[in-house]
């Protein structure tokens, strides 16, 4: 599924419930998902219908993680994506839930001219891969520029943390070995 109010709500269920598979889900990108999410308004309402949505998929009355949430579906085989707008509770409850966590910052700033939060998502507890989202969305989709935006906006973070951003946390959010994200001398592919 692309995001908690483009399927109903048997389809997400069915789609996320498949045990041990990883997927990810849109959470949090953008203001408008927020205000169709919680008052069933914005630019969504006239979009969404043509695009098939029907209105017995439903306002849920919540912000999209809550909502998750709600249905059951936080947990270590969700990797949430985006979270631009995500709140500190709700990047919490993500962590306390175990749910892998993807930012995409050169999208982020294409779609919205905003970065993920990424200091309170460290500070949840969170350990987010760097994605680059899609052709549609990012420049470059070049992992590098990514890491060179978020080392250029957000001094305070580690280039230690970086690196593992756009590795090792990589590789773990999406459910590979621990060593699939690591380099080390002489590993395989190595490091062109």
């Amino acid at each position: 599924p692309h995001t908690p109010f483009t399927c109903s709500e048997p389809l997400l269920r069915a789609l996320l419930s498949e045990p041990s598979e990883v997927t990810s889900l849109h959470l949090a990108e953008d203001p408008a998902e927020i205000s169709f999410l919680e008052q069933g308004e914005g630019m969504w309402t006239e979009l969404l219908p043509s695009l098939g949505w029907r209105p017995d998929m439903g306002f849920p009355g919540k912000r999209p993680i809550p909502r998750v949430d709600e249905l059951g579906l936080l947990g270590p085989e969700l990797l949430a994506g985006h979270l631009v707008q995500a709140t500190a509770s709700e990047l919490a409850l993500l962590a306390e839930r175990g749910v892998g966590a993807v930012l995409c910052p050169q999208s982020n700033l294409h779609i919205q001219d905003r970065l993920p939060p990424l200091p309170e998502v460290l500070a949840a507890g969170l350990q987010p891969a760097l994605g680059t989202d899609s052709p549609a969305a990012h420049p470059s989709l070049d992992l590098r520029d990514d890491t060179a935006l978020l080392a250029s906006r957000f001094l305070e973070i580690s280039d230690r943390q970086l690196w593992a951003m756009a590795t090792r946390w990589g590789a773990r959010a999406l459910d590979l070995d621990d060593q699939a994200g690591s380099l080390w001398p002489g590993r395989a592919p190595g490091l062109v």
